[in-house]
């Protein structure tokens, strides 16, 4: 495997524009978790160790042009070798490609969901550049980021950026798990985007490892907008060890004279951790008996709206079933819009559920579960509330 892609990537590098200029690493070395680690964690993988690894990569816009062989889901525990080129955009914007071979294992790492839930989302309409959210995530910490911005500039292209940098001078290791959406000019579908690819990697567990030595910056996630798009994202960091990573949001319209780099703004003292009112997670036990009244189940009510929101959110619903009946019953999960518009990713038992745009009195049926008599089990449904979308849903489990 090693020599095919070696070959493969010697005949790649035979057109590389400006390779002379960059010293390709002999391969990359690439680290995830989860179980198992799905195609978009290795992706993501793969981007964020071009960036930590190849110089000059680390705050640019870099893209997995392509792999060879094509990705796959990495169980727990296993290794793989694939062949990797990257595009990276300079000043010029155009792109230059490298390619580097890439050892990816899924290795083992405690899980420990966030307590935190950060919310950069203010102002949503973004005019000028600048550092929309600051933060400092410290030893041990684990956050959840939900950022949602569109660029208002009328003509003007926009570079959002999601950058992570260690003030110290000693390096430092981070868990990071990230679903970006966008940009597109559709705020709905963007957040849509972003929640799918996050949780799809949240319910296993998924993410990167990346370590970042004494002063480096990496940005976690790039985006070049267009006037009027939306860039959407939820990301899951953790400080594995270290002291302190500073984390920043930031916005650079093209052609602004004067706009702080992320690197000249990202020093200075330690921001602490912004208070949120919303947990991250809400979990919420019911029960549904056939021939009994339905179970209703809100996402996003007023008893969870707090002023930073409830997007980024996972609600978990255990609902305990039951069919003391003599014949067998069966029960519809239903979403309904209640509160305008609004797109969903719902995990029902092992079966993960996306559904188109839900509008009000247009109910959108989930799953149908069937109960034979006598029968009981328990039902578990999560889901996230998803930026651009309208809230509240309501799910109502009960007779078709």
């Amino acid at each position: 495997m090693r020599k095919a892609v070696a070959v493969l990537l010697v005949v790649l590098l035979g057109s590389v524009e400006g390779r002379a200029s960059v010293t390709l690493p002999e391969e990359l070395r690439v680290e995830v978790t989860g179980s198992p680690a799905p195609v978009v964690t290795v992706r993501t993988a793969l981007v964020e160790a071009a960036r930590t690894q190849l110089p000059g990569f680390g705050l640019g816009e870099v893209a997995l042009a392509s792999v060879w062989p094509p990705l796959a889901p990495l169980p727990p525990g296993s290794a793989d070798r694939r062949g990797a080129v990257f595009q990276v955009r300079g000043p010029s914007r155009f792109p230059t490609s490298y390619g580097v071979p890439a050892r990816i294992a899924n290795v083992a790492l405690p899980w420990a969901d966030a307590r935190a839930l950060l919310v950069s989302n203010s102002p949503e309409r973004v005019l000028a550049g600048g550092t929309l959210y600051r933060a400092s995530v410290f030893d041990g910490q684990v956050v959840r980021l939900v950022y949602h911005h569109q660029n208002g500039s009328p003509a003007r292209p926009m570079n959002l950026t999601v950058l992570l940098r260690n003030p110290g001078g000693t390096p430092l290791t981070l868990w990071a798990s990230v679903g970006q959406g966008g940009p597109a000019p559709d705020e709905l579908g963007a957040g849509h985007q972003a929640a799918l690819r996050f949780l799809e990697q949240y319910w296993h567990h998924a993410g990167v490892l990346m370590r970042l030595s004494g002063h480096a910056a990496v940005a976690l996630d790039t985006e070049r907008l267009s006037p009027g798009d939306v860039a959407s994202g939820v990301a899951q960091i953790a400080l594995v060890k270290g002291d302190r990573v500073d984390l920043r949001v930031r916005a650079s319209v093209e052609g602004e004279e004067g706009a702080p780099t992320p690197r000249a703004e990202a020093g200075g003292r330690a921001v602490p951790m912004p208070e949120v009112a919303a947990p991250p997670e809400v979990r919420r036990l019911l029960s549904y008996v056939a021939g009994g009244p339905a179970a209703f189940m809100v996402v996003g009510g007023s008893e969870d709206e707090a002023s930073s929101g409830i997007y980024g959110v996972v609600y978990t619903f255990v609902v305990r079933m039951a069919n003391p009946l003599p014949a067998p019953e069966e029960a519809a999960l239903v979403m309904h819009a209640e509160g305008g518009p609004a797109r969903g990713t719902f995990r029902i038992g092992n079966e993960i559920v996306e559904t188109p745009v839900v509008v009000p009195n247009r109910p959108q049926v989930l799953a149908t579960v069937r109960l034979p008599p006598g029968a009981s089990r328990e039902l578990v449904v999560s889901t996230m509330p998803e930026s651009g979308s309208n809230y509240p849903v309501l799910l109502v489990l009960g007779p078709p």
